[in-house]
């Protein structure tokens, strides 16, 4: 088991790794498209690399939120619940998370 929790930790840290470059290669994607603009030529593509991008990392950051417990959870509203509540709440998030993963996976969403 150990084991397997260590190769999980390393997979969420390459997907972490993975999402971070990602986001820095968005950020330099919105800069180009913003000089383009001002130059007044045509950038195309942008929006739609940019919104795949966002989509990967989104995905790329379900190992780390699943392996914190913060899947879905804000923190602010169940911190105010009772600790049978925010079981409730728990268990909610986890079926949910569950049925994202295997209904929503590629190819089913569209």
């Amino acid at each position: 088991m150990q084991k397997f929790r260590s190769t999980i930790l390393t997979i969420s840290n390459i997907t972490n790794g993975t999402g971070g470059v990602m986001l820095v290669l968005m950020n330099a994607s919105y800069g180009r498209r913003c000089h383009l603009a001002l130059s007044r030529n045509a950038d195309y593509g942008t929006f739609e690399l940019n919104v795949l991008c966002r989509a990967l990392v989104a995905g790329l950051a379900i190992a780390q939120t699943s392996l914190d417990g913060a899947h879905v959870n804000v923190d602010l509203l169940t911190e105010m619940l009772h600790s049978q509540q925010r079981d409730v709440v728990l268990v909610f998030n986890q079926i949910d998370r569950h049925r994202n993963i295997c209904f929503c996976s590629p190819g089913r969403c569209f």
